[in-house]
C-alpha cells in the first residue's frame, strides 16, 4: 500500500501546501542535471557483489549500497 511508503516530511526543505516554494521544480531540474554531468565523467560501479533488488519499478536496492565511483 503507498500510503505506508509515503514520507510526508521528504520534502521539508520546500515547505508544502499552498506555500511551497516556487523553486521546487528548478531544484529538481538542477539536481538532476548536476547528477547527469558527474555521471558522464564519472564510472559507478556496485562494490561486493549482486545488488539485492527491493522489488519497486524504479529498481531501488533492498538495503544499503556500497558503489566505487572513478574518473573515466
Amino acid at each position: 500500500d503507498s500510503a505506508s511508503r509515503t514520507r510526508p516530511f521528504v520534502l521539508l526543505t520546500f515547505a508544502g501546501g499552498a506555500r511551497m516554494c516556487l523553486g521546487i521544480r528548478f531544484a529538481q531540474m538542477e539536481f538532476k542535471a548536476i547528477v547527469a554531468r558527474v555521471l558522464q565523467t564519472m564510472s559507478l560501479s556496485a562494490v561486493g557483489g549482486d545488488v539485492a533488488h527491493a522489488g519497486f519499478w524504479n529498481a531501488r536496492p533492498a538495503g544499503p549500497m556500497r558503489a566505487l565511483l572513478r574518473a573515466r
